[in-house]
């Protein structure tokens, strides 16, 4: 029964177990988020939670990028709106669904999405690295496109969405390494 099952699940390319050619590893895992109708893809790794799109404390003052702040089991945290930091913020029909909670050298904070599509994974030559002259403007947050046939998806650099909504991190020269 299992051979039948094995047989008729074949063509399809399930049921059999996937060659790997490299090792799995969680830099090779992304996360597949839509902001403004289109796919962008994070690093697992940085993701510490998914949850709803939270009620939001705003603060005054501060770069529209910021949408406020949120006390997460006591844990304050800024949340930041990827679609302004994308430039993609024309009026969309609905609020954002999902609130990543993510984590860097600098902290936690909350990055608002659309909506969370899937996981995947990717092998190293199905990333391409990126430099910021190649890039326009909008896209100064993504670090490599990842390649699947004609899709071409945009990898973001959470260090690089903070360094462009709170600056480039200064040193003091007391940090422990």
């Amino acid at each position: 029964m299992r051979q039948e099952l094995l047989e008729r699940l074949g063509p399809m390319g399930w049921g059999r177990p996937q060659e790997r050619s490299e090792p799995r590893s969680p830099q090779s895992r992304f996360l597949v988020v839509k902001v403004a109708q289109q796919e962008f893809l994070l690093s697992v790794g940085v993701v510490r939670e998914i949850i709803h799109a939270p009620l939001m404390t705003s603060l005054p003052r501060t770069s529209p990028e910021i949408l406020g702040i949120i006390s997460l089991r006591g844990e304050m945290l800024p949340v930041l709106d990827l679609d302004r930091i994308l430039g993609l913020s024309a009026p969309s029909e609905h609020a954002p669904l999902r609130c990543l909670i993510l984590s860097s050298a600098r902290g936690s904070f909350g990055l608002l999405v659309d909506d969370v599509e899937e996981f995947t994974h990717l092998l190293p030559h199905e990333l391409g690295l990126m430099t910021s002259e190649s890039l326009a403007e909008e896209f100064r947050v993504v670090s490599s496109v990842a390649m699947d046939g004609e899709l071409a998806r945009p990898v973001l650099d959470i260090e690089l969405i903070l360094s462009t909504v709170f600056g480039e991190r200064k040193s003091d020269g007391n940090e422990s390494h």
